[in-house]
């Protein structure tokens, strides 16, 4: 394991999508790669205010390269890793690492990590497919290339999570959508 002399050095080179991935995991403890890649593009599109520039069509709904290249490179870093069941969870120095960013003073990383909270809890209940469902909702342009539609397009007609029809919500209103789901918990 790196000692801490390290732990700057390492926040220096991290990407602001090594930051997304280390934020997610630190807010969600262990989650699937599916779920991982869900939640970073609804966290981007909150961040951005609509679809984010990181992710694209591809063959399951809305994907990022920078996002995947980003959890393998903290996987072979040593930062992340995989559990018996293949969900991904920080490392202790991965640990060391999230606990370090979140002194910094690097006002990207406070504003993404406020809005990975927020994303992380008001979906935390909802399973991995419902959230793939929810993206494909929100995202229809990203599911053009999708081996999966015509499956997620049935499951998705008059769609509720948690009770909320998501249907109601337009992307615009995504953080409203959130904090409703986060609302309805309290």
């Amino acid at each position: 394991m790196k000692g801490e002399a390290f732990v700057g050095v390492d926040l220096e080179d991290l990407t602001a999508n090594d930051k997304l991935v280390l934020l997610v995991l630190g807010a969600s403890s262990k989650t699937t790669t599916t779920r991982l890649h869900k939640l970073s593009l609804i966290v981007n599109a909150v961040v951005e205010g609509n679809q984010p520039s990181s992710h694209g069509a591809y063959h399951y709904g809305g994907f990022s390269d920078e996002v995947d290249s980003a959890m393998i490179q903290l996987e072979e870093d040593g930062l992340i890793k995989r559990t018996g069941d293949k969900k991904l969870v920080l490392t202790e120095y991965g640990q060391k690492v999230m606990g370090s960013l979140d002194k910094t003073k690097d006002k990207q990383a406070a504003d993404v990590q406020g809005v990975v909270r927020l994303v992380v809890d008001s979906l935390k209940a909802v399973p991995d497919q419902d959230l793939v469902d929810l993206t494909y909702i929100l995202f229809p342009e990203l599911t053009t290339k999708s081996v999966i539609r015509s499956k997620v397009e049935q499951r998705i007609l008059g769609k509720k999570i948690r009770g909320v029809d998501v249907h109601q919500f337009r992307r615009e209103d995504l953080k409203k959508f959130l904090e409703s789901l986060t609302e309805q918990k309290e």
